[in-house]
């Protein structure tokens, strides 16, 4: 993984933090879980804490840490996906829009034994764009939110290949894509 992949997702947590630590009269936080992640196998965990009259920061983190086939590849992963949301009413009531951020590694290796051959991915991905969605408040303390966001992905790492068990073949890979960079259904819990 090349050096400035880490300086950009370094920039962005500094943001983050430095945005948190002038906006700190936290009033209302939420924990929360999303079902898509776990629809594909993902454990995750998130929590939105609120920094004004509209605004909150949402962090999740979620990651398939054991082999996902997909496609006939083993897919293993790990993200970190903060972001900052403006609500049109309240916090964590209905409408809100954000800029969304993901930051992540993934491997995914594809094996055929009988002809000894492998291909594989490992790397480090970082994303960034626009995300729309509501929050449904159900009582005091439980909110139901769908959200999708769409923004641009970088990613770079190594691709290789071992055609019929010869020597590894492998070379540094760099991609720019516009991709989906947020699919949520979630409950959460409020903390008043």
């Amino acid at each position: 993984m090349k050096l400035h992949i880490k300086k950009l997702a370094g920039a962005i947590l500094t943001a983050i933090a430095l945005f948190v630590g002038g906006q700190a009269s936290a009033q209302r936080v939420a924990v929360k879980t999303n079902f898509v992640d776990w629809a594909t196998l993902a454990p995750n965990l998130g929590m939105e804490t609120r920094l004004s009259r509209h605004f909150t920061l949402n962090t999740s983190i979620s990651g398939a840490p054991f082999n996902v086939k997909v496609s006939g590849y083993n897919i293993k992963y790990l993200r970190f996906d903060p972001e900052l949301r403006y609500y049109f009413t309240r916090p964590m009531a209905r409408h809100f829009i954000a800029l969304s951020t993901t930051i992540g590694s993934i491997q995914a290796s594809k094996h055929n034994k009988a002809q000894a051959d492998y291909e594989g991915y490992d790397g480090a991905f970082m994303a960034a764009g626009l995300s729309y969605g509501y929050c449904k408040p159900l009582s005091k303390n439980w909110n139901l939110e769908g959200e999708i966001g769409f923004g641009w992905l970088y990613s770079e790492g190594w691709h290789g290949q071992r055609p019929g068990g010869l020597l590894l073949q492998e070379h540094t890979c760099s991609n720019q894509l516009p991709v989906p960079i947020r699919l949520g259904v979630s409950i959460s819990y409020l903390f008043n």
